[in-house]
């Protein structure tokens, strides 16, 4: 069963210096987007991935994205700032996704 989760979501920079933000809840998603969140949640590996393995590049991109989530469904917590830089190959998928959410929230 999907467990509803907090979400707090910024996305920042790239060439146009977007701005872009998402919060809410999951279960005020649609249940297909609510599935597929909970999914990527789980295969990111989220609630186990610790901030200090996502150490800031020493080059700044001008056309990087950064981001910062904050995920929480009431035992499990976690929040986690990276960029496309550092953002390991588990975390895009789901960083795709909230960047999507975000763009619908708009």
């Amino acid at each position: 069963e999907v467990q509803d989760m907090h979400i707090d979501f910024t996305c920042s920079g790239g060439y146009a210096n977007l701005h872009l933000t998402y919060h809410g809840n999951s279960e005020e998603l649609s249940q297909q987007s609510s599935e597929e969140f909970s999914r990527l949640v789980e295969s990111s590996e989220f609630f186990n991935t610790k901030q200090t393995a996502l150490a800031s590049p020493s080059v700044n991109y001008p056309d990087m994205f950064y981001y910062q989530v904050s995920l929480s469904d009431g035992k499990r917590h976690n929040s986690l700032s990276c960029s496309d830089v550092t953002a390991p190959a588990s975390l895009r998928p789901l960083l795709s996704f909230l960047q999507q959410l975000s763009l619908h929230q708009l």
